[in-house]
């Protein structure tokens, strides 16, 4: 099998487009975006790993540590970690629009949810949000709403449409935390 094997490495044909502090990858559409710290961009590679290009440079407010990213309904969610926002980056456009405003603590893992929308963890407020697609909050995953999820700081998150589940990551306590959602 390909069990162990490296199919794409950034920059391997080309180190000049290669990203210099990459913080959060996605995939979709054939297509493979990489956040890059050093340049306050998002980098796009196609199958092969090879650059095509990049879009976020033009941003009135320059991008930061991306600590989480996803693809979802033809755009990037990112949770950018060090501004504590959340906001939604039109791949063809490269337009940006707030997702989920209000105050964020510490965002970091951004979750596809299909349709349905997204699910992002909050480090600091040891919360899960989970979005519709427009970006209005539906639900909160916290110790009020789901007490025997007791989340210290959630940072990565992953769904799985098929049972209804989150997994999140919870690396204070050393687990993952599965959560049964009912939409």
């Amino acid at each position: 099998g390909d069990a162990g094997r490296v199919r794409f490495r950034v920059g391997e044909d080309d180190p000049a487009p290669a990203p210099g502090r990459p913080t959060a990858v996605a995939y979709g559409d054939g297509k493979r975006y990489v956040a890059d710290a050093a340049s306050g961009t998002i980098k796009r590679y196609d199958r092969s790993g090879r650059f095509t290009d990049e879009i976020g440079a033009d941003l009135e407010s320059r991008l930061g540590y991306v600590g989480g990213m996803a693809l979802v309904n033809g755009s990037l969610v990112l949770a950018e970690s060090d501004s504590d926002r959340v906001f939604r980056l039109d791949v063809e456009t490269g337009e940006r629009a707030e997702l989920c405003p209000g105050t964020q603590a510490l965002p970091r893992g951004i979750g596809s949810m299909g349709e349905r929308g997204v699910a992002i963890t909050e480090v600091l407020g040891s919360v899960v949000y989970l979005c519709d697609a427009h970006g209005t909050r539906t639900r909160t995953v916290e110790a009020a709403s789901v007490p025997d999820a007791m989340l210290a700081s959630p940072e990565g998150v992953a769904w799985r449409e098929k049972t209804d589940r989150l997994y999140v990551t919870d690396p204070d306590q050393g687990r993952v935390v599965v959560i049964n959602v009912r939409m």
